[in-house]
């Protein structure tokens, strides 16, 4: 595996950010939903939601320097 230039790391995690930030937007923003969603699966969603984040938190630290976008 080669090793990247300062630019090209840059231009990868500058590429990450923007897919975040989209993301974030379609989650965040308030819209008019097409149908009812259940209580209980919302609550559902939002744990396995946050399952999903500590796992990805624990593999970006275990990672390290290791992590590229």
């Amino acid at each position: 595996m080669g090793t990247y230039g300062r630019v090209e790391q840059v231009a990868a995690w500058s590429l990450v950010a923007v897919q975040l930030a989209l993301l974030a937007g379609l989650v965040c923003l308030p819209g008019e939903r097409a149908w009812s969603v259940p209580g209980w699966l919302v609550a559902v969603a939002v744990v396995m939601i946050a399952v999903a984040a500590v796992f990805a938190v624990d593999a970006a630290v275990r990672l390290g320097p290791g992590l590229t976008a």
